[in-house]
């Protein structure tokens, strides 16, 4: 049985709620890795991958967020998504935030937020664009890419006539996560035995509170799972007008067991390729490059 979180994201069933919550915690996530990332951009570790414009996260985050807040910029102080995220003070994300808090504050230790950019970045890298074109089918989302741009990486620079960023190819894609491991790889040979070792541990670190973040949401998941099925039903309709009709809980569990074919499981993604990271760490010092995949 696939995560909750998937089959419904993926079937076009997560509900709005749900959808702007996945979102928002990511956005949290992303705006403390990168705002540490442009702190120490010079740092002799961390500058091989930094390059915003084909990297950074956040901004798409914030539009897609927007977009779904009827095209509200100040979403953190409108949004009663937002204000639940606040007030419900989820453990997982203090915890993954803080930590990267942390690392952003420290001169000693800052080099490790490379960990966290390696799991996160070359996640989104595997197969943004195959789940794009499913977030978009199944939620009724422009081509144009409004509402889904966390799913793709965009080319520095240029826009559509529109004023949209253009997104990357598949070749590109692979070049952008080609030319990211080839940082990472520069990035280790600076590297003393005992940074490796530490780059090693944080990486697990990275592992379990991606982990972590991820169960907390399957657990709101499950949470709105149970309260439809006490209710009968549910509309999901965003607030610009996008969404999914009602459906009975019955009709969302059938879908839920059985998501459309061939539909990718983007978790399932990202925490292959998280475990790949861990696996590439561990062999750190054991004759192979450095986060070599």
């Amino acid at each position: 049985m696939q995560p909750a979180v998937v089959a419904k994201l993926v079937s076009g069933q997560l509900p709005q709620t749900l959808h702007l919550r996945y979102l928002m915690l990511l956005h949290s996530v992303y705006t403390a890795l990168e705002t540490g990332l442009d702190t120490h951009s010079s740092h002799q570790l961390l500058c091989t991958t930094y390059q915003p414009a084909l990297l950074a996260r956040a901004p798409s985050l914030d539009a897609d967020v927007a977009f779904f807040c009827g095209g509200s910029t100040e979403w953190k102080k409108e949004s009663e998504v937002w204000s639940k995220i606040v007030e419900d003070k989820l453990e997982s994300l203090r915890d993954y935030v803080g930590r990267l808090d942390e690392l952003a504050k420290s001169e000693t230790d800052a080099y490790l937020l490379l960990a966290h950019s390696y799991v996160r970045y070359l996640g989104d890298l595997s197969g943004g664009q195959s789940i794009a074109r499913i977030i978009r089918k199944n939620y009724h989302l422009p081509a144009t890419g409004e509402g889904s741009q966390f799913y793709e990486f965009y080319l520095p620079t240029s826009t559509t006539p529109t004023g949209l960023p253009i997104s990357a190819t598949l070749n590109e894609t692979k070049e952008i996560k080609n030319w990211f491991r080839a940082g990472l790889d520069e990035a280790g040979e600076r590297m003393t035995e005992q940074q490796r070792q530490n780059v090693v541990d944080e990486a697990r670190r990275a592992f379990e509170l991606n982990i972590n973040l991820f169960a907390s949401f399957e657990g709101l998941v499950k949470d709105y799972s149970d309260d439809v099925e006490a209710n009968g039903t549910t509309t999901t309709t965003m607030a610009n007008g996008h969404g999914v009709a009602s459906k009975t809980s019955k009709d969302k569990e059938v879908d839920y067991q059985s998501p459309k074919s061939g539909a990718l499981t983007w978790i399932g993604v990202i925490l292959a390729v998280v475990f790949a990271a861990y696996i590439a760490y561990r062999d750190v010092g054991k004759g192979k490059p450095l986060l070599a995949v």
